[in-house]
């Protein structure tokens, strides 16, 4: 039985921490960050959105698979499927609509010439019944997890003392 209750935010960019307090401050310059809007309580899935400033970006691997939808800005975007060696240059904009695998090495940059860029996002976290691409895993892959540091009770207990993200029941 869910427990689950209808929920609705509107994606500002202004609303993101981008200060001390921000999600993710290692992955996250200052000036950038994210907004979680829903996680369920066994981490099925995440959803929220990011703000990255002008002249920053970001470098991580998915172990996960991700979709995002961008809201405002641009942004360059190069990925590595680490399982096969295919890699993508790609200009981010307004409604463009991005799948990322898992397994994805993504690296995203805002040029100087833009604000920002504002991206919703979801997650879908891989079991290890979907965990194909481990064996593709690189030592700065491993890092980015540890960095990140999502899977563990201390990373969530981390996030409830910002005050987020709304855990689903």
């Amino acid at each position: 039985m869910s427990t689950q209750k209808f929920q609705k935010i509107t994606a500002s960019a202004d609303e993101v921490e981008t200060g001390e307090e921000r999600t993710l401050p290692g992955l996250f310059q200052a000036g950038s960050g994210m907004r979680r809007f829903v996680t369920h309580r066994d981490l099925d899935y995440r959803a929220g959105y990011t703000k990255v400033a002008r002249g920053q970006g970001f470098s991580t691997f998915f172990w996960y698979d991700e979709f995002w939808v961008v809201l405002e800005g641009h942004a360059e975007v190069q990925a590595l499927d680490r399982p096969s060696g295919a890699s993508w240059d790609e200009r981010l904009g307004p409604k463009d609509l991005v799948y990322i695998p898992s397994g994805t090495r993504v690296s995203l940059a805002v040029p100087e010439g833009e604000d920002h860029i504002l991206f919703f996002y979801i997650a879908l976290p891989a079991s290890k019944k979907h965990a194909h691409w481990l064996a593709s895993m690189q030592p700065e892959d491993l890092e980015d997890i540890r960095a990140r540091n999502e899977h563990t009770a201390e990373g969530a207990e981390e996030e409830a003392r910002r005050g987020g993200p709304r855990v689903a029941r």
